[in-house]
Protein backbone atom coordinates (compact mmCIF):
# COMPACT_ATOMS: atom_id res chain seq x y z
CA UNK A 1 0.00 0.00 0.00
CA UNK A 2 1.05 3.57 -0.83
CA UNK A 3 1.59 6.21 1.33
CA UNK A 4 -1.39 8.22 -0.31
CA UNK A 5 -3.90 5.22 0.07
CA UNK A 6 -2.22 4.64 3.80
CA UNK A 7 -2.83 7.99 4.79
CA UNK A 8 -6.48 8.33 3.18
CA UNK A 9 -7.52 4.67 4.26
CA UNK A 10 -7.23 6.17 7.82
CA UNK A 11 -8.65 9.32 7.25
CA UNK A 12 -11.52 7.15 6.07
CA UNK A 13 -11.43 5.35 9.09
CA UNK A 14 -11.25 8.06 11.27
CA UNK A 15 -13.92 9.86 9.80
CA UNK A 16 -16.51 6.86 9.83
CA UNK A 17 -15.94 6.24 13.28
CA UNK A 18 -17.17 9.60 14.29
CA UNK A 19 -20.61 9.29 11.66
CA UNK A 20 -20.80 6.40 13.87
CA UNK A 21 -20.23 8.23 16.94
CA UNK A 22 -22.77 11.28 15.78
CA UNK A 23 -25.42 8.66 14.48
CA UNK A 24 -25.13 6.73 18.30
CA UNK A 25 -25.85 10.50 19.78
CA UNK A 26 -29.11 10.61 17.78
CA UNK A 27 -30.08 7.65 19.04
CA UNK A 28 -29.82 5.94 15.57
CA UNK A 29 -28.20 2.80 16.77
CA UNK A 30 -28.67 0.42 13.92
CA UNK A 31 -26.88 2.57 11.88
CA UNK A 32 -23.93 3.24 13.90
CA UNK A 33 -23.62 -0.41 14.64
CA UNK A 34 -23.57 -1.38 10.91
CA UNK A 35 -20.41 1.39 10.96
CA UNK A 36 -18.97 0.24 13.94
CA UNK A 37 -18.90 -4.02 12.19
CA UNK A 38 -17.78 -2.34 9.02
CA UNK A 39 -14.57 -0.90 10.81
CA UNK A 40 -14.00 -3.90 12.25
CA UNK A 41 -13.65 -5.94 9.59
CA UNK A 42 -10.56 -3.28 8.65
CA UNK A 43 -9.30 -3.48 11.74
CA UNK A 44 -10.89 -6.09 14.62
CA UNK A 45 -8.53 -5.37 17.48
CA UNK A 46 -9.41 -1.34 17.15
CA UNK A 47 -10.33 -1.03 20.89
CA UNK A 48 -12.19 2.65 20.67
CA UNK A 49 -14.49 0.86 18.34
CA UNK A 50 -14.93 -2.16 20.50
CA UNK A 51 -15.95 -0.15 23.23
CA UNK A 52 -18.60 2.39 21.30
CA UNK A 53 -19.83 -0.96 19.68
CA UNK A 54 -20.85 -1.97 23.17
CA UNK A 55 -22.30 1.03 24.06
CA UNK A 56 -24.51 1.21 21.36
CA UNK A 57 -25.44 -2.46 21.34
CA UNK A 58 -26.40 -1.92 25.25
CA UNK A 59 -28.88 1.24 24.15
CA UNK A 60 -30.42 -1.22 22.18
CA UNK A 61 -30.78 -3.83 24.94
CA UNK A 62 -28.40 -6.53 23.52
CA UNK A 63 -26.66 -7.10 27.01
CA UNK A 64 -25.15 -10.58 26.11
CA UNK A 65 -23.26 -9.31 22.80
CA UNK A 66 -22.59 -6.22 24.68
CA UNK A 67 -20.76 -8.26 27.19
CA UNK A 68 -19.22 -10.39 24.20
CA UNK A 69 -17.50 -6.60 22.90
CA UNK A 70 -15.98 -5.82 25.86
CA UNK A 71 -14.52 -9.39 26.19
CA UNK A 72 -12.93 -8.70 23.03
CA UNK A 73 -12.11 -5.24 24.19
CA UNK A 74 -10.68 -6.67 27.53
CA UNK A 75 -8.27 -9.10 25.44
CA UNK A 76 -6.53 -6.29 23.87
CA UNK A 77 -6.53 -3.56 26.45
CA UNK A 78 -7.79 -3.71 29.92
CA UNK A 79 -9.01 -0.81 32.40
CA UNK A 80 -11.23 0.39 34.99
CA UNK A 81 -14.18 1.37 32.26
CA UNK A 82 -14.33 -1.86 30.95
CA UNK A 83 -14.91 -3.91 33.56
CA UNK A 84 -17.31 -1.36 35.16
CA UNK A 85 -19.56 -1.42 31.77
CA UNK A 86 -19.52 -5.00 31.57
CA UNK A 87 -20.74 -5.09 35.40
CA UNK A 88 -23.35 -2.74 34.70
CA UNK A 89 -24.57 -4.81 31.56
CA UNK A 90 -24.39 -8.04 33.60
CA UNK A 91 -26.42 -6.30 36.58
CA UNK A 92 -29.22 -5.73 33.45
CA UNK A 93 -29.00 -9.45 33.02
CA UNK A 94 -29.50 -10.52 36.55
CA UNK A 95 -25.76 -11.80 36.46
CA UNK A 96 -25.29 -10.23 40.03
CA UNK A 97 -21.53 -13.00 40.78
CA UNK A 98 -20.41 -11.83 37.22
CA UNK A 99 -21.62 -8.21 37.87
CA UNK A 100 -19.42 -8.28 41.45
CA UNK A 101 -16.58 -9.87 39.67
CA UNK A 102 -16.27 -7.22 36.77
CA UNK A 103 -16.66 -4.13 39.56
CA UNK A 104 -14.11 -5.47 41.86
CA UNK A 105 -11.46 -5.51 38.19
CA UNK A 106 -12.87 -2.26 37.81
CA UNK A 107 -11.84 -0.94 41.10
CA UNK A 108 -8.17 -2.87 40.91
CA UNK A 109 -6.83 -0.90 37.71
CA UNK A 110 -9.13 2.55 39.54
CA UNK A 111 -9.52 1.73 43.45
CA UNK A 112 -11.18 5.62 43.62
CA UNK A 113 -13.71 4.91 41.02
CA UNK A 114 -16.80 6.04 43.29
CA UNK A 115 -19.58 4.88 40.41
CA UNK A 116 -17.83 1.11 40.26
CA UNK A 117 -17.63 1.31 44.13
CA UNK A 118 -21.21 2.35 44.42
CA UNK A 119 -22.84 -0.46 42.29
CA UNK A 120 -20.53 -3.22 43.68
CA UNK A 121 -22.33 -2.34 47.47
CA UNK A 122 -25.69 -2.25 45.63
CA UNK A 123 -24.92 -6.19 43.71
CA UNK A 124 -23.47 -6.64 47.20
CA UNK A 125 -27.24 -5.39 49.18
CA UNK A 126 -28.91 -7.45 46.23
CA UNK A 127 -26.96 -10.38 47.42
CA UNK A 128 -27.70 -10.09 50.97
CA UNK A 129 -24.32 -9.44 51.72
CA UNK A 130 -25.01 -6.08 53.69
CA UNK A 131 -22.39 -5.47 56.27
CA UNK A 132 -19.65 -5.68 53.22
CA UNK A 133 -22.45 -3.14 51.00
CA UNK A 134 -22.30 -1.16 54.22
CA UNK A 135 -17.91 -1.39 54.10
CA UNK A 136 -17.86 -0.81 50.30
CA UNK A 137 -20.39 2.88 50.77
CA UNK A 138 -17.87 4.31 54.05
CA UNK A 139 -15.37 3.81 51.27
CA UNK A 140 -17.14 6.34 49.28
CA UNK A 141 -17.77 8.88 51.96
CA UNK A 142 -14.00 8.40 53.02
CA UNK A 143 -13.79 10.06 49.46
CA UNK A 144 -17.02 12.40 48.84
CA UNK A 145 -18.60 12.89 52.49
CA UNK A 146 -21.46 14.48 51.27
CA UNK A 147 -22.16 11.81 48.10
CA UNK A 148 -26.20 11.34 48.82
CA UNK A 149 -26.61 7.99 47.29
CA UNK A 150 -23.97 6.31 49.52
CA UNK A 151 -25.24 7.81 52.71
CA UNK A 152 -29.00 6.69 51.44
CA UNK A 153 -28.37 3.45 51.27
CA UNK A 154 -26.20 3.67 54.28
CA UNK A 155 -29.26 4.46 56.06
CA UNK A 156 -31.71 2.15 54.30
CA UNK A 157 -29.41 -0.98 55.63
CA UNK A 158 -29.37 0.76 58.86
CA UNK A 159 -32.96 1.08 59.05
CA UNK A 160 -33.46 -2.61 57.78
CA UNK A 161 -31.83 -3.96 60.28
CA UNK A 162 -33.85 -1.69 63.03
CA UNK A 163 -30.69 0.12 63.73
CA UNK A 164 -32.98 3.82 63.30
CA UNK A 165 -30.21 6.34 65.23
CA UNK A 166 -27.51 5.69 63.09
CA UNK A 167 -30.41 5.56 59.85
CA UNK A 168 -31.73 8.66 60.63
CA UNK A 169 -28.16 10.17 61.06
CA UNK A 170 -27.60 9.04 57.17
CA UNK A 171 -30.67 10.58 55.88
CA UNK A 172 -30.15 13.52 58.13
CA UNK A 173 -26.99 14.09 56.27
CA UNK A 174 -28.71 13.92 52.64
CA UNK A 175 -31.50 16.27 53.96
CA UNK A 176 -28.63 18.55 54.58
CA UNK A 177 -26.89 18.42 51.24
CA UNK A 178 -30.33 18.02 49.73
CA UNK A 179 -33.33 19.23 51.82
CA UNK A 180 -35.66 18.16 48.97
CA UNK A 181 -34.94 14.74 48.77
CA UNK A 182 -38.42 13.58 49.38
CA UNK A 183 -37.10 9.66 49.75
CA UNK A 184 -35.17 10.59 52.18
CA UNK A 185 -38.14 12.40 54.20
CA UNK A 186 -39.93 9.37 53.43
CA UNK A 187 -37.49 7.17 55.08
CA UNK A 188 -37.19 9.27 57.85
CA UNK A 189 -41.22 9.27 58.26
CA UNK A 190 -41.15 5.23 58.19
CA UNK A 191 -38.26 5.36 60.84
CA UNK A 192 -40.50 7.48 63.53
CA UNK A 193 -43.26 5.51 62.90
CA UNK A 194 -41.73 2.42 63.40
CA UNK A 195 -40.52 4.13 66.63
CA UNK A 196 -44.43 5.16 67.52
CA UNK A 197 -43.15 8.79 67.61
CA UNK A 198 -46.38 9.66 64.70
CA UNK A 199 -46.45 13.29 65.35
CA UNK A 200 -42.80 13.74 64.07
CA UNK A 201 -43.26 10.90 61.38
CA UNK A 202 -46.34 12.88 60.01
CA UNK A 203 -43.94 16.52 60.27
CA UNK A 204 -41.70 13.98 58.00
CA UNK A 205 -43.93 12.60 55.28
CA UNK A 206 -45.86 16.47 55.24
CA UNK A 207 -42.29 17.57 53.92
CA UNK A 208 -42.14 14.37 51.79
CA UNK A 209 -45.35 15.18 49.93
CA UNK A 210 -44.57 18.84 49.64
CA UNK A 211 -41.73 18.00 47.23
CA UNK A 212 -43.20 15.22 45.39
CA UNK A 213 -47.37 15.58 45.84
CA UNK A 214 -48.31 12.58 43.31
CA UNK A 215 -46.67 10.09 45.16
CA UNK A 216 -49.19 6.83 46.07
CA UNK A 217 -46.63 5.64 48.50
CA UNK A 218 -46.55 8.70 50.74
CA UNK A 219 -49.91 9.32 50.97
CA UNK A 220 -49.85 5.47 51.89
CA UNK A 221 -47.59 5.77 54.69
CA UNK A 222 -49.46 9.17 56.18
CA UNK A 223 -52.27 7.21 56.14
CA UNK A 224 -50.98 4.66 58.43
CA UNK A 225 -49.77 7.30 60.42
CA UNK A 226 -53.49 9.03 60.73
CA UNK A 227 -54.39 5.25 61.85
CA UNK A 228 -52.45 4.94 64.27
CA UNK A 229 -53.27 8.13 65.70
CA UNK A 230 -56.90 7.12 65.27
CA UNK A 231 -57.37 10.32 62.93
CA UNK A 232 -59.27 7.85 60.92
CA UNK A 233 -61.30 10.41 58.60
CA UNK A 234 -58.16 12.14 57.87
CA UNK A 235 -56.00 8.35 56.99
CA UNK A 236 -59.15 7.18 54.80
CA UNK A 237 -58.79 10.12 52.49
CA UNK A 238 -55.01 9.49 52.50
CA UNK A 239 -56.01 6.24 51.63
CA UNK A 240 -58.16 7.23 48.83
CA UNK A 241 -55.67 10.09 47.50
CA UNK A 242 -53.26 7.33 47.27
CA UNK A 243 -55.50 4.96 45.12
CA UNK A 244 -56.44 7.99 42.62
CA UNK A 245 -52.77 7.51 42.09
CA UNK A 246 -52.53 4.31 42.02
CA UNK A 247 -55.46 2.33 41.84
CA UNK A 248 -54.08 -1.39 41.46
CA UNK A 249 -52.16 -1.39 45.14
CA UNK A 250 -54.28 -4.28 47.34
CA UNK A 251 -52.40 -2.56 50.51
CA UNK A 252 -54.21 0.79 49.99
CA UNK A 253 -57.10 -1.27 50.03
CA UNK A 254 -56.47 -3.09 52.55
CA UNK A 255 -55.74 -0.24 54.67
CA UNK A 256 -58.91 1.50 53.80
CA UNK A 257 -61.02 -1.76 54.28
CA UNK A 258 -59.10 -1.52 58.46
CA UNK A 259 -60.20 1.92 58.43
CA UNK A 260 -63.70 1.11 57.65
CA UNK A 261 -63.65 -1.69 60.07
CA UNK A 262 -62.37 0.91 62.49
CA UNK A 263 -65.48 3.01 62.03
CA UNK A 264 -67.74 -0.29 61.88
CA UNK A 265 -68.42 0.43 58.42
CA UNK A 266 -68.22 -3.75 57.65
CA UNK A 267 -70.05 -3.35 54.43
CA UNK A 268 -67.75 -0.77 53.16
CA UNK A 269 -64.78 -2.72 54.62
CA UNK A 270 -65.72 -6.09 53.13
CA UNK A 271 -65.67 -3.96 49.76
CA UNK A 272 -62.68 -2.61 50.47
CA UNK A 273 -61.09 -6.16 51.26
CA UNK A 274 -62.73 -7.67 48.07
CA UNK A 275 -61.14 -4.67 45.95
CA UNK A 276 -57.65 -6.05 47.46
CA UNK A 277 -58.33 -9.93 46.70
CA UNK A 278 -58.83 -8.99 42.80
CA UNK A 279 -55.72 -7.30 42.51
CA UNK A 280 -53.87 -9.73 44.51
CA UNK A 281 -55.78 -13.53 44.88
CA UNK A 282 -53.32 -14.57 47.01
CA UNK A 283 -53.57 -11.45 49.38
CA UNK A 284 -53.69 -13.59 53.31
CA UNK A 285 -54.24 -10.40 55.25
CA UNK A 286 -56.86 -9.09 52.85
CA UNK A 287 -58.68 -12.39 53.63
CA UNK A 288 -58.39 -12.43 57.44
CA UNK A 289 -59.33 -8.98 57.55
CA UNK A 290 -62.54 -9.84 55.32
CA UNK A 291 -63.22 -12.56 57.86
CA UNK A 292 -63.28 -10.48 60.79
CA UNK A 293 -65.94 -7.65 59.12
CA UNK A 294 -67.64 -11.29 58.75
CA UNK A 295 -68.18 -11.91 62.44
CA UNK A 296 -68.73 -8.58 63.10
CA UNK A 297 -71.58 -8.79 60.32
CA UNK A 298 -72.65 -12.46 61.94
CA UNK A 299 -71.99 -14.39 58.62
CA UNK A 300 -69.43 -16.67 59.91
CA UNK A 301 -70.10 -19.04 57.40
CA UNK A 302 -68.46 -16.56 55.05
CA UNK A 303 -65.96 -15.64 57.59
CA UNK A 304 -65.11 -19.60 58.33
CA UNK A 305 -64.36 -19.61 54.66
CA UNK A 306 -61.88 -16.38 54.95
CA UNK A 307 -60.26 -17.94 57.64
CA UNK A 308 -59.28 -21.26 55.68
CA UNK A 309 -58.41 -19.51 53.00
CA UNK A 310 -55.69 -17.62 55.05
CA UNK A 311 -54.88 -21.05 56.83
CA UNK A 312 -54.38 -22.17 52.91
CA UNK A 313 -51.86 -19.50 52.08
CA UNK A 314 -50.26 -19.83 55.65
CA UNK A 315 -50.59 -22.92 57.55
CA UNK A 316 -48.85 -20.67 60.91
CA UNK A 317 -51.20 -18.13 61.19
CA UNK A 318 -52.32 -18.62 64.58
CA UNK A 319 -55.46 -16.04 64.83
CA UNK A 320 -56.52 -17.81 61.84
CA UNK A 321 -56.41 -21.10 63.42
CA UNK A 322 -58.27 -19.50 66.61
CA UNK A 323 -60.96 -18.04 64.57
CA UNK A 324 -61.37 -21.37 62.41
CA UNK A 325 -61.69 -23.67 65.78
CA UNK A 326 -63.81 -21.21 67.27
CA UNK A 327 -66.19 -20.90 64.47
CA UNK A 328 -66.45 -24.55 63.69
CA UNK A 329 -67.06 -25.13 67.30
CA UNK A 330 -69.90 -22.97 67.38
CA UNK A 331 -71.72 -24.66 65.10
CA UNK A 332 -71.06 -28.43 66.59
Amino acid sequence: MGFLNFFKNKDTFKSDFERAGKLADQDKYGEALKIYNSLLKKNPESTEVLYNKSIVLESLGNYDDAINCLDEYLKIKQDSDAWYNKGCFNVELGKLDDALFCFNNALEYDPDKINAMYNKGNVLVELRRCDEALKVYNNILVLDPTNEKALYNQGVIFQHFDRYDEALRCFEKVLESNPNDSKAWNNKSIIFADIDQEDEALKCIEKALNIDPENSVYYFNKGHSLKKLKRFNEALECFDRSLELEPNNEESWNSKGNIFAELGDHEYAINSFDQALKIKLDYSSAYYNKGLSLVELKKCDDALKCFEMVLKLNHRHENAKEWVKEISSSKS
